[in-house]
């Protein structure tokens, strides 16, 4: 432990964000309200233009990084647990009732 987040610069987070431990969000991402990204055992890194939008939790266990590549969109209230998400891709939670 004992990282700090990385953050190049036009990125914006939203005050009501946490970013934890060992992230990199790289020029203009984006992070949006009440999202969490915690990276206390791997790395978190969110390239380039990529949104990571409402209610986000992104963890990085142990050996398991998570990668967001360039313009992805990670869409509301979605979980990640050391993944790769491609570039350009949307990541959306879909919920039936």
């Amino acid at each position: 432990m004992g990282k700090t987040p990385q953050i190049e610069k036009d990125v914006y987070i939203d005050p009501s964000s946490q970013i934890i431990g060992d992230v990199l969000l790289k020029r203009g991402c984006s992070i949006w309200p009440l999202s969490v990204l915690r990276a206390d055992s791997d790395q978190i890194v969110v390239e380039e233009e990529a949104v990571i939008l409402d209610k986000v939790l992104i963890e990085a266990p142990t050996k398991n990084p998570v990668i967001v590549r360039k313009r992805a969109l990670i869409s509301h209230g979605a979980i990640l647990h050391g993944s790769i998400v491609h570039g350009g891709a949307l990541l959306e939670l879909e919920l039936s009732y």
